[in-house]
């Protein structure tokens, strides 16, 4: 990382401080009843309770169904997926700033975070509380360079992530969703995860594909084509409708335009769905 990306990571990370702050978001909150892994009690069994929680030897010394209670850890695991392939090239400093303030939020809230970085292959850090971890995903975040002709693979992601990530977590997507894979993708964490899409888009490309039909070059794999087939949208109609689809399916989508310093909108998002 140069040093003008260290510069710039240091102020995200001031902001992200101050605005988990304002949110009330602060480190390790009191432990509560839930579903951790520190036994708090045993007590009797009611409906509706998961049967895999019943201790059935204290139940027979009992001669009643008791079932496990635990702490709720406030620590959550968060797990950035990060695309990185060639249609994210003019809004790939967005995407960055944007992965980097979900890193530094998730730190002050004293959360794990691991990275899924991909184009059309993966590349991994599990999750981590240790600060060694942060720092190699900031690292790698700003290693990160966007080349020419790298493909989006979800499928790999999605692959990676499975391996990673085993118990229900917060994962945050950052991509331009400019295909049905993104939205796809989303639904199927979505059955195990709670989710997050930070949509980042590019105004002028999405101007130029709803009025606009000139040729321009997918950065994907350099062939030639109008700028609605390029992009794959049908101007703001496309995100309106993805954007519906993904939250009846209980995603959270956080549109951004790239370039403009919406801080506040992502740790918002992500403090709302973090405390889910």
């Amino acid at each position: 990382m140069n040093a003008q990306l260290r510069a710039h990571a240091a102020r995200l990370r001031l902001i992200a401080r101050r605005l988990v702050g304002r949110a009330g978001g602060g480190s390790l909150v009191a432990r509560r009843r839930g579903l951790g892994c520190e036994f708090l009690e045993l007590r009797e069994y009611a409906n509706g309770d998961d049967v895999r929680r019943i201790d059935w030897k204290g139940s027979a010394r009992a001669r009643k169904l008791l079932v496990r209670e635990y702490y709720e850890d406030a620590r959550r695991t968060v797990c950035i997926l990060y695309d990185r392939s060639s249609s994210m090239e003019s809004i790939a400093d967005s995407a960055r700033s944007c992965a980097l303030l979900v890193l530094y939020a998730a730190e002050q809230a004293g959360d794990e975070v691991g990275l899924v970085a991909f184009d059309s292959a993966a590349h991994c850090i599990a999750p981590s509380a240790h600060r060694s971890t942060h720092r190699r995903i900031e690292k790698e975040l700003g290693a990160s360079v966007v080349g020419r002709q790298r493909k989006t693979s979800f499928v790999a992601a999605l692959e990676t992530l499975t391996r990673a990530v085993r118990h229900r977590s917060l994962i945050c997507v950052i991509s331009d969703g400019i295909d049905h894979a993104a939205a796809e993708a989303c639904v199927a964490i979505a059955r195990r995860h709670d989710v997050v899409f930070f949509r980042l888009h590019d105004e002028m490309d999405t101007f130029l594909a709803s009025h606009v039909y000139s040729d321009a070059e997918d950065p994907e794999s350099s062939e030639r084509a109008t700028h609605q087939s390029v992009f794959a949208v049908h101007g703001e109609q496309f995100f309106v409708d993805q954007q519906k689809m993904l939250e009846s399916k209980g995603v959270l989508v956080c549109p951004i335009a790239a370039g403009e310093a919406a801080y506040e909108e992502v740790i918002r998002c992500f403090m709302r769905r973090r405390v889910r």
